[in-house]
């Protein structure tokens, strides 16, 4: 599953699934976002995803290194390594093998810190 999000200048669009989701802003999103996670994390799944950080906009890298060690519990240095990756390599995994709530919820709190708009791309694990 492929999850992404887009800032406009009208507001935020999020593809999820294959549908458009369009917001006013990142909070509404964000509400949308764990909203989503509550009703996923009702129903069972043994599905597992992988949380990848596909961009950070450059002026939220100190905000994406401190909601990384929130999410990981990894150091500072570690953390910031991760986050300097994006830009060489396109996207970092910050959450491996979690479930499909903890990975939305993980994509609902660089918005609900207002972290920017940062996407994050969710990965079925084999």
């Amino acid at each position: 599953m492929r999850v992404s999000v887009k800032a406009v200048e009208n507001g935020v669009i999020l593809i999820l699934e294959g549908k458009n989701y369009v917001f006013n802003d990142s909070d509404e999103l964000g509400r949308f976002l764990i909203d989503r996670a509550k009703d996923e994390s009702k129903g069972v799944s043994s599905s597992l995803f992988d949380l990848v950080l596909s961009t950070v906009p450059s002026d939220k890298v100190i905000t994406a290194i401190k909601l990384v060690r929130q999410l990981t519990g990894m150091g500072l240095r570690e953390s910031k390594d991760l986050v300097d990756s994006v830009k060489v390599s396109h996207g970092a995994t910050v959450l491996s093998g979690v479930s499909k709530a903890t990975a939305l919820e993980g994509q609902a709190l660089f918005h609900e810190q207002q972290a920017g708009f940062v996407t994050f791309t969710m990965k079925h694990v084999m």
